[in-house]
């Protein structure tokens, strides 16, 4: 349930001591008005919303996965400074597939999720849905601050195609 007054971009931070909640960051995010009855809704609009997150102690960052644009965002976890950002899909091999502004959520095949940095390989790790509708595990390298290297995606694991098993 989002604090109310939120937005489906922000980013909060839960004080370890106080437990005390703040916005962190606010990142880009379409809204959608709500039609009909809603009984359980907070308020008349809906956000698109974030993905996933993941901590790098080492950088002092936290890694958002954005559905409004597909974008990687970088954040610093103390002032929640947007600090780098990468676009999948922009970025991979082949044809580049810029996001679709008019679009509530970015198209599919940008949509990246399961985001985790790892420390040992300083490499930060997320997923996304192809266009033969396979999952794929790709990574990308960081450079000494943290940040995404723009030239570093690695495609690391595909999906078998995915064949239904009716009874």
């Amino acid at each position: 349930m989002p604090v109310s007054g939120g937005t489906g971009g922000d980013v909060f931070r839960i004080d370890g001591v106080t437990g005390a909640v703040s916005l962190l960051a606010t990142l880009p995010n379409h809204t959608m008005a709500l039609t009909g009855s809603c009984n359980y809704c907070l308020q008349d609009v809906s956000f698109t919303g974030l993905g996933n997150l993941s901590y790098s102690q080492r950088h002092n960052k936290v890694y958002v996965t954005n559905l409004d644009d597909g974008k990687i965002y970088g954040i610093d976890a103390t002032t929640g400074a947007t600090l780098c950002t990468f676009d999948h899909g922009l970025m991979k091999p082949g044809i580049p597939q810029p996001d679709n502004a008019t679009l509530v959520y970015t198209q599919k095949n940008r949509m990246v999720f399961g985001i985790e940095w790892h420390p040992f390989a300083d490499r930060v790790y997320y997923a996304v849905r192809n266009a033969l509708d396979q999952d794929e595990v790709w990574s990308v390298g960081l450079d000494a601050n943290g940040c995404i290297v723009n030239a570093t995606p690695c495609l690391e694991w595909v999906s078998q195609p995915y064949t239904a098993l009716c009874v």
